[in-house]
């Protein structure tokens, strides 16, 4: 069992081990009143193969199916994370695993994971990003404006870069105004 997930899993607020019910096939099972995390550790990606589906049916038979009626939400927010102690494995494996919504999603892992763990789980979990890796959240702001960037005419691409990187623009309005671009009520005409 890999030490710095079941670490990950362990400091998460609000999350608690469930050490007193053991399951053939999982490693671990955590759970809090949003969701539930059973865990399996793989060795090699042909026992991760061999395996993921007796872990699955494993946790939905011991847990999906015996939830008290009052945690009967969960059942929708449960998740299987499988990881594979190797720094990679085959893509089509890892599609076909992950793309399985039969009982519960499964989330796949490797070594390669480990390093950004915070942005493979739902979004349940606080995610704090250092400083220095702010690039790698998906709807940042310099993301979004590169790909509008590369999306737009010359002409616009221009005063783009001279009123967002010149200009400093610091609010929507203000872009507008800068890119003279249209009032939304101009576009869309007035509405009573």
């Amino acid at each position: 069992m890999n030490e710095r997930l079941i670490h990950y899993f362990d400091h998460q607020q609000g999350l608690e081990k469930l050490t007193d019910l053991k399951i053939r096939h999982i490693d671990a099972l955590y759970i809090s009143m949003q969701n539930i995390y059973g865990i399996a550790c793989y060795e090699s990606q042909a026992q991760l193969a061999s395996l993921w589906e007796r872990a699955a049916y494993q946790l939905a038979y011991r847990v999906q199916n015996q939830l008290p009626g009052e945690l009967d939400d969960l059942r929708w927010d449960m998740y299987l994370v499988l990881y594979v102690d190797e720094p990679q494995i085959n893509y089509a494996l890892k599609k076909r695993i992950e793309s399985n919504q039969f009982f519960f999603r499964k989330i796949v892992l490797t070594q390669a994971d480990l390093g950004r763990l915070p942005e493979k789980f739902p979004l349940g979990f606080t995610v704090i990003v250092p400083e220095q890796r702010v690039e790698r959240l998906w709807f940042d702001d310099r993301h979004f404006l590169s790909q509008w960037r590369s999306c737009v005419k010359e002409s616009t691409r221009e005063r783009l870069d001279q009123a967002m990187f010149q200009q400093g623009v610091d609010s929507a309005e203000s872009l507008i105004k800068a890119l003279s671009l249209p009032e939304l009520t101009e576009v869309l005409g007035v509405e009573n």
